[in-house]
């Protein structure tokens, strides 16, 4: 399970215990982000963990959608569906 809330992951966690996460600061590489060492580790793990799975399913508030699950989706051919949650 990638999310960008932890709380969110707690909370999933408890309704299905065998999903896999992990837990650091939550961290983004888009424009005007602020790049350390640490954040661009967090989100290369999170993007290798991705390119590892059958299937990729994004659930966004953002009309756009999610880039960072979609690109890792198309640079592996991994099947990819991103359903808007309002």
């Amino acid at each position: 399970l990638i999310s960008d809330n932890n709380k969110l992951k707690q909370t999933l966690l408890r309704f299905f215990p065998s999903f896999k996460t992990t837990f650091y600061d939550i961290s983004h590489l888009g424009e005007g982000a602020t790049m350390t060492a640490d954040i661009v580790q967090n989100n290369f793990m999170d993007f290798c963990m991705m390119s590892r799975a059958y299937k990729i399913f994004a659930f966004t508030v953002y009309d756009h959608g999610s880039g960072f699950s979609k690109w890792c989706a198309t640079t592996f051919q991994i099947p990819y569906r991103c359903k808007l949650v309002k």
